[in-house]
């Protein structure tokens, strides 16, 4: 995955949000909740299975797995 702009197409995992954390852990304070269709910017950043990304004035992690999986995901837009 490449610095810049990606999507959220898909909110699957236990709400219908996903989580802009502090920091890359689901323990870690949620900054925003973001809703799926919205564009957010990855900054070349990841962890794991998370990607650093910002978020209108916000910056922090959100959770990237595999598609096939049953859980919250980015792609790029």
């Amino acid at each position: 995955l490449k610095t810049g702009d990606i999507l959220i197409v898909s909110i699957k995992y236990n709400s219908s949000y996903l989580s802009l954390r502090a920091y890359a852990s689901t323990s870690a304070p949620t900054l925003k909740k973001m809703k799926k269709g919205m564009k957010v910017t990855y900054l070349g950043e990841r962890s794991g299975s998370w990607l650093k990304v910002s978020c209108g004035n916000l910056i922090g992690w959100a959770c990237q797995h595999e598609a096939s999986k049953d859980y919250d995901y980015l792609t790029k837009a």
